[in-house]
């Protein structure tokens, strides 16, 4: 049974790479984040939550976060944020059993749909692990 919310599994300690946006984001940004494993990691998440709402000025705006590690992107459930509905949270998911090699090169990429999207200053990025 884990002991705290930071572990999962067999208290193998949940990782997270967190940082905020400095400036909106108003086009693709790829990658927006680029790192090397320093060791083999199981991703489990990655996803951003703005402090405000998205942009929604035309409705036709989209969000979509993705994964690349060494070229190839690995995340499967590339989950968009429309702004059509109530969603303040872009995500991107994994297959289970989905492993990143050590020193391989990890990419984070933020892809921007529609007239007018933007995501805004102070967001937050979060990037969850186990490492091992």
């Amino acid at each position: 049974m884990p002991q705290n919310r930071s572990e999962v599994g067999f208290g193998v300690p949940k990782q997270m790479i967190t940082f905020r946006l400095a400036s909106a984001i108003t086009a693709t940004t790829d990658p927006l984040l680029r790192f090397y494993a320093r060791t083999g990691m199981t991703p489990l998440s990655f996803r951003i939550c703005p402090l405000t709402v998205f942009d929604r000025a035309d409705g036709n705006e989209t969000y979509t976060l993705s994964v690349r590690a060494g070229g190839v992107t690995i995340s499967t459930a590339n989950t968009p944020v429309t702004t059509a509905g109530n969603m303040l949270t872009a995500e991107a998911t994994f297959a289970p059993g989905v492993r990143i090699a050590k020193d391989a090169v990890v990419e984070l990429v933020v892809t921007l749909g529609g007239t007018t999207p933007s995501i805004p200053a102070g967001s937050l990025v979060t990037f969850e692990y186990l490492e091992g």
